[in-house]
């Protein structure tokens, strides 16, 4: 996987393709729209069966992203949040998997 002339290394790739869906991220200032450097992300998941599970998305070039486990079918609850300067905001959402 190349973008803008940079390869990833050998981990992030793995991160990647490993799961069965993949999430990305892009975080970026509102009021300007630049990449915000100093930031981190996660996701927690709540499979149809209530085990819950948590992944630290990987930075890469201009977003965050992982590889993840939707291995069940029905509906999943995840939680993103992303971290900024020691401020967290957390935005939930829900997919099926049919």
């Amino acid at each position: 996987m190349k973008h803008d002339g940079m390869e990833m290394d050998k981990a992030t790739k793995e991160a990647m393709m490993a799961g069965t869906h993949c999430i990305m991220l892009d975080v970026t200032d509102a009021t300007n729209g630049k990449e915000i450097a100093n930031a981190t992300a996660k996701v927690t998941i709540v499979s149809p069966s209530k085990m819950t599970s948590s992944f630290d998305l990987k930075s890469m070039m201009s977003h965050f992203g992982i590889g993840i486990p939707l291995k069940e079918k029905g509906e999943y609850q995840l939680s993103v949040s992303v971290t900024v300067d020691g401020v967290s905001k957390t935005k939930d959402f829900e997919y099926t998997v049919k």
